[in-house]
């Protein structure tokens, strides 16, 4: 896992925009998966039974983006309290 200190993003799009954008720079194609709802985020295992949103109300977004090639780069992008969070792997 690689944890880089730069400017934090607003929001889980906003850091998968920015993911994109940076690789197109690149020349390299973004495959995004979301997971938008508490009934589908993974870091929401205290969600209640048929709940879509958190006790304050937010809509959890996660997501799972791969920039495939050489190096093979896989971003995972879920909020943690206010700020998203990223977990990077390449290989």
């Amino acid at each position: 896992m690689v944890l880089m200190s730069h400017p934090q993003l607003p929001s889980t799009e906003a850091t998968v925009v920015a993911i994109r954008e940076t690789a197109a720079e690149y020349g390299r194609a973004a495959r995004v998966t979301h997971d938008i709802g508490a009934d589908r985020s993974a870091r929401r295992t205290a969600a209640g039974a048929f709940t879509v949103t958190d006790p304050d109300g937010g809509l959890p977004h996660e997501a799972y983006v791969e920039i495939p090639g050489s190096p093979h780069v896989a971003v995972e992008v879920y909020r943690s309290g206010l700020t998203p969070w990223l977990s990077a792997r390449a290989r």
